[in-house]
């Protein structure tokens, strides 16, 4: 039924822009100004982690308390998170709402559950930068093999990383794919054309290093392989012992959700 009128909703609002171009359009939603309808969170039966974004809201299954906050703050770095069961999320959102909820991204649409945070598990919580240890991003012998680009506009693809970004931007995005906290170190400023297959041992693993900046889960050293692709194909490469000044996200007081 929600969906039915989100996608009458949609309808409504193209045919009210295209028969009323004078008439002003409404606000695109802000993560502070869209709130949910209803908002349920359960503990969770499920071992594995999903989550799907649809014309109605937002479903979380099986999440972590860490990975919950990992989403909703998009950030990878987290310390002081307790050790808790997983939880299911639905939030839905009133239909009236569908226009603005779909012109979001998916960054602000995680970011809108951070009210409910706040409110359900009593959150309070600070930014913290810390130093740890990591790669730096260096010319390699022979100088970059690509030119400047004008636009800078990232496109990650599911075969690699073809892109117009800039080297910051770029260390962001190797940083995500190996795990560990890269340093632009290239002296590169503006914005490049890139194109580089993903590495093949990556693994969607969140974070490779603790708050404490040691190791977990195994953490392999991805230096060579990544060199290996860097290289050749960019005239980059990445060099291990950097200090890379890290943002986290540290939790000063929380709460188990109440029932609901």
């Amino acid at each position: 039924m929600v969906r039915k009128l989100c996608v009458a909703a949609l309808l409504t609002c193209g045919i009210a822009t295209a028969q009323s171009p004078n008439v002003p359009k409404p606000p695109c939603a802000t993560p502070q100004s869209l709130a949910f309808k209803s908002v349920s969170i359960q503990p969770s039966r499920s071992s594995t982690n999903h989550s799907d974004t649809t014309t109605e809201g937002l479903y979380i299954q099986g999440a972590t308390l860490r990975s919950l906050l990992q989403f909703v703050f998009s950030t990878t770095h987290t310390d002081g998170v307790p050790d808790w069961k997983r939880f299911d999320v639905t939030a839905t959102i009133d239909p009236d709402d569908c226009c603005r909820w779909l012109k979001m991204s998916d960054a602000e649409q995680a970011r809108a559950l951070r009210p409910v945070l706040l409110d359900r598990f009593h959150l309070q919580w600070h930014y913290e930068t810390r130093l740890l240890p990591g790669f730096a991003l260096v010319v390699a012998k022979g100088g970059p093999k690509f030119q400047p680009a004008p636009r800078p506009v990232p496109e990650i693809t599911q075969g690699g990383i073809r892109s117009i970004v800039s080297m910051k931007e770029f260390t962001e995005s190797l940083s995500a794919a190996i795990g560990a906290p890269v340093l632009d170190q290239t002296g590169l400023t503006g914005t490049y054309r890139l194109d580089v297959p993903r590495p093949p041992y990556y693994g969607g693993r969140d974070v490779f290093i603790d708050a404490s900046g040691h190791p977990v889960g195994g953490a392999v050293s991805p230096s060579v392989a990544i060199a290996d692709e860097l290289k050749p194909q960019l005239g980059l490469t990445l060099k291990y012992g950097a200090k890379v000044p890290v943002e986290f996200l540290v939790i000063d007081h929380i709460e188990p959700p109440a029932e609901n």
